[in-house]
């Protein structure tokens, strides 16, 4: 029986969807992030807003306790990051292995950090949803760094045989 493997297509789709994650980042830093009193405030607003290093990060976004809070750059930082990778998986000839792979995921894991981090600091910290709430720009920002990291992970699983059909 003829054996086929998942290796190319797994990597090929994992790549495309990694793509397609970063894709999303990058554009939702423009969408609306949080919500109040009427007006809308985007990732890119929040990032011009914001002076010297907290143009990357801000460690106390509500208040004086910890609330870590990724602008818009580094969110289009993340998006760049995931989009390199992706696009070397797409044009690679062969699976990542080792160091190479772990290159990979943690790059995926660190992009899928920043959106996710984003979300759960304005949801656990902020002010509550009287006051602001997330809109769906920032929650495109998480899901297209799930969208991303499971692309990663999709692309550098290890490839397995299939059963295909051929002569008995």
């Amino acid at each position: 029986m003829a054996q086929a493997t998942t290796g190319s297509t797994a990597r090929a789709v994992g790549g495309f969807l990694a793509l397609v994650g970063a894709g999303v980042m990058a554009g939702m830093v423009w969408g609306p992030w949080i919500t109040g009193s009427g007006e809308s405030v985007s990732g890119w607003d929040l990032h011009q807003a914001a002076t010297g290093s907290e143009q990357w990060y801000v460690e106390h976004f509500f208040g004086p306790d910890f609330s870590p809070f990724f602008p818009g750059r580094t969110v289009l930082w993340a998006a760049a990051v995931v989009a390199l990778f992706g696009l070397g998986v797409l044009l690679s000839r062969s699976g990542a292995r080792g160091a190479t792979r772990g290159v990979l995921l943690l790059g995926g894991l660190l992009a899928l950090g920043v959106g996710v981090v984003d979300v759960l600091s304005i949801a656990l910290t902020g002010p509550g949803p009287e006051v602001a709430y997330i809109d769906w720009g920032l929650l495109g920002v998480g899901g297209g760094g799930i969208v991303g990291v499971l692309g990663l992970m999709m692309a550098t699983s290890q490839p397995r045989k299939t059963p295909g059909t051929g002569w008995i």
